[in-house]
């Protein structure tokens, strides 16, 4: 029992550091060839917020109910989840590190699978990161960087950057008083979530007063109403681009009017951004969750998460350049 519940550690062979020959490329030259356009407001949510707001439709659910019912329809693979062996040693230790890819490697070979992809938090990314860059036998490996951690850090930044705004007052009605620390930090995920839902919600309830529906758009949103539309459908609207557009005005006209009012608006971008990350996480939309950590890389380094500012942009620099190493690869073995 004992040989199958834990694997044997294989010393990390000594060498220069691999960080040092990764040459980090400028993000805009990278995302120019990058076809998604950036998007703040997601059509999905703008729909959602039309027919909970606007038409104040009791069959909508919430966010999430709602995003899973417009979803149901995407294809998708089961995936399964086992125990593995464990390794007894420190998790940060490079001998621990290499040791686990080590294993990964063979787990795939195993099934016939060319690539291993392996995901790690930040302080363990860019330790294993490290070990890819400088030994040859890695070459094959992927290195992703753990999709959670990631959106704690991004929520500790927007708890960063309303301090003080008045936000932990209004929470301090629905949440007790001495949580608000763990909820603005990101550390108790599920209420944070929860928490930067609502406010988003009343403050677009708010905003949207200002949204005059004609005729065309006052059947559009009756007819999704009655029949839920997949999310191809709702992209595909042009009534739905063209409230998109009038909410996208008020916003920037609210933002126009004083400092205050441009925190909050950028608050409310922010909390797009955390709805599209989420989206993309669950609904597997690859092109959208790369913008999204495009897009929070600014975040990361204006409130002092430079680690994961770092890490995300070598993170992002890796994925948007995987097509041509998969090329290469697939090139390389075909010829030899």
């Amino acid at each position: 029992m004992k040989a199958v519940s834990k694997i044997n550690i294989e010393p990390c062979p000594p060498c220069s550091c691999g960080l040092a020959n990764i040459e980090v490329s400028d993000m805009n030259s990278l995302m120019r060839d990058f076809k998604r356009e950036p998007e703040s407001l997601s059509h999905a949510d703008v729909l959602w917020l039309c027919l909970k707001i606007l038409l104040n439709s009791d069959k909508v659910k919430g966010w999430n109910g709602f995003m899973e019912e417009i979803t149901s329809h995407l294809e998708y693979d089961v995936s399964s989840i086992i125990y593995l062996p464990f390794i007894n040693k420190a998790s940060g230790h490079y001998d621990t590190i290499y040791t686990d890819v080590r294993y990964d490697i063979q787990e795939t070979e195993k099934i016939g699978q060319h690539t291993t992809v392996v995901t790690f938090d930040q302080p363990l990314y860019v330790k294993a990161r490290d070990l890819v860059a400088q030994h040859a036998e890695l070459g094959n490996v992927v290195v992703r960087l753990g999709g959670f951690h990631t959106l704690l850090s991004y929520l500790m930044c927007i708890g960063h950057i309303m301090a003080g705004t008045g936000l932990q007052e209004v929470l301090s009605l629905i949440y007790a008083p001495n949580s608000m620390q763990v909820i603005l930090h990101g550390h108790a995920y599920s209420r944070a979530i929860r928490a930067h839902f609502l406010v988003h919600f009343a403050l677009m309830r708010i905003l949207l007063r200002a949204v005059e529906l004609n005729v065309d758009q006052l059947s559009e949103l009756q007819n999704f109403a009655e029949n839920f539309p997949t999310l191809q459908e709702i992209c595909e609207s042009p009534i739905l681009q063209s409230l998109k557009e009038k909410i996208q005005n008020i916003l920037i006209s609210a933002s126009e009017g004083s400092k205050t009012a441009k925190l909050w608006v950028e608050y409310i971008a922010m909390i797009n951004l955390l709805k599209n990350f989420l989206r993309a996480e669950r609904s597997g939309n690859w092109e959208l969750h790369l913008e999204c950590v495009r897009n929070m890389l600014p975040y990361f380094q204006c409130t002092g998460h430079h680690l994961y500012a770092k890490c995300a942009h070598l993170y992002l620099q890796d994925m948007l350049q995987l097509k041509d190493d998969a090329r290469s690869m697939i090139s390389k073995n075909f010829y030899d």
